[in-house]
């Protein structure tokens, strides 16, 4: 499917996780978007953790759907050539340091003054105004600065902050949501819209329901390790050494999880006998986790699962990657998506996770782009000649696939 954003463009200024995310969820919905890179690529491309075909695989995940268009914005003849995309664009994405884009003279205002119905989204680490705005920082410090790391962890553990960068990924999606919101605005007023967000912003606000503790008590949450505040919430290893994970909220499920665990100890305390009362449960919480305990080494975690599932319990065991990508709802869903890469043959990316009309959603369907890959053919659609092009490349302001590349 062609996607509800076909026929929209996006310049993708953005570099790292935040802004390629964003990007790439235009892309998956039907957008036209040209990754602008310095000649040396967008930073990801250079992580070698884990690499497909000499690609980065981090970069790859991040940028699948898009055109690679290598230009050195440095360059005062660049300028030129990003004015002529920015005049056909919609959208513009950009993570620069405050104040840089107007250095360089492609900030909103002046995009604004060629380009009226432009929507303009800017990501900054702490804000694009006040103390903080020329700090530079990434997810961790905003993780530890807006208090996440602060409530992550065991009580007597250190701060831990989440297996992935949960700050980066998720405030890609919100600025995905404000952008299709300014382009939504646009067709009722006829004007653009600039979008400011900031990860310490977003940060803040994806934690309301620890916020609202802190607003309601005017305490700081501890840190709880796996447990909650509003819900018996726990780990558990069992027999095998497998661990089951519980979110009990209700009397519902809690008498079910009493029946199912099959705890004599556990039935006969009436400290645990209703959810009613989870204050009295919350106070008690370390004797029962013991009695829990005791009965969940008496089986495989396999079989745990498949008694509480049987008994209508929300739960899960702990799994690995492995065991993520073989389970058989997450192969019917089709979260995993293959492309044939130019040097990479055949590689594994994750999905777009929203269904449009119960059909997934790919845009275009592209493979991520060699550096530079699109350099050339996106020039000679706004109208410059190959001429312009190699004088360009010869001055090293742009640059493209060698010849070789190109025919491959």
């Amino acid at each position: 499917m062609t996607g509800p954003l076909d026929g929209i463009k996006v310049l993708d200024l953005s570099r790292f996780i935040a802004g390629p995310m964003c990007a790439m969820m235009l892309a998956d919905m039907g957008a036209k978007v040209y990754k602008i890179e310095p000649l040396n690529g967008d930073e990801t491309r250079n992580v070698d953790t884990a690499q497909m075909g000499g690609e980065s695989a981090v970069f790859m995940m991040l940028n699948r759907g898009k055109r690679s268009v290598c230009i050195d914005l440095e360059h005062d003849e660049a300028h030129e050539i990003l004015v002529e995309l920015a005049k056909e664009a919609d959208v513009i994405t950009e993570n620069y340091m405050p104040g840089k884009t107007e250095d360089m003279g492609i900030d909103y205002e002046s995009i604004k003054s060629i380009n009226p119905g432009i929507v303009y989204c800017s990501f900054s680490a702490f804000g694009h105004s006040g103390p903080y705005m020329n700090r530079p920082g990434l997810d961790m410090a905003v993780q530890a600065m807006s208090g996440i790391m602060g409530i992550t962890g065991e009580p007597e553990g250190r701060p831990m902050r989440p297996g992935f960068t949960v700050v980066d990924s998720t405030c890609g999606i919100t600025a995905a949501y404000g952008i299709i919101a300014g382009l939504f605005n646009r067709e009722k007023t006829g004007k653009g819209m600039q979008i400011n967000l900031s990860l310490l912003d977003h940060a803040i606000a994806i934690q309301a329901t620890m916020v609202s503790l802190y607003f309601a008590k005017n305490e700081n949450p501890p840190r709880m390790g796996n447990a909650s505040p509003f819900t018996f919430a726990q780990d558990f290893k069992t027999g095998d050494g497998k661990y089951i994970t519980f979110s009990i909220g209700h009397e519902g499920f809690w008498q079910k999880f009493r029946k199912t665990l099959g705890s004599q100890e556990l039935m006969d305390d009436p400290r645990f006998a209703s959810f009613k009362s989870f204050k009295t449960i919350s106070d008690n919480m370390e004797d029962l986790v013991e009695i829990c305990q005791r009965r969940f080494m008496e089986k495989d975690g396999k079989e745990w699962e498949r008694l509480f599932i049987e008994g209508g319990i929300p739960c899960s065991l702990v799994n690995t990657y492995e065991e993520v990508f073989s389970d058989k709802q997450v192969r019917h869903n089709k979260m995993v998506l293959e492309f044939d890469h130019p040097t990479a043959k055949k590689i594994k990316l994750l999905r777009n996770p929203l269904l449009l009309n119960k059909k997934i959603i790919t845009g275009e369907n592209l493979p991520p782009p060699l550096l530079g890959q699109h350099t050339r053919e996106s020039l000679l659609d706004i109208g410059y000649g190959n001429e312009q092009i190699d004088i360009w490349e010869a001055k090293g302001i742009i640059k493209g696939l060698n010849k070789q590349k190109q025919e491959e």
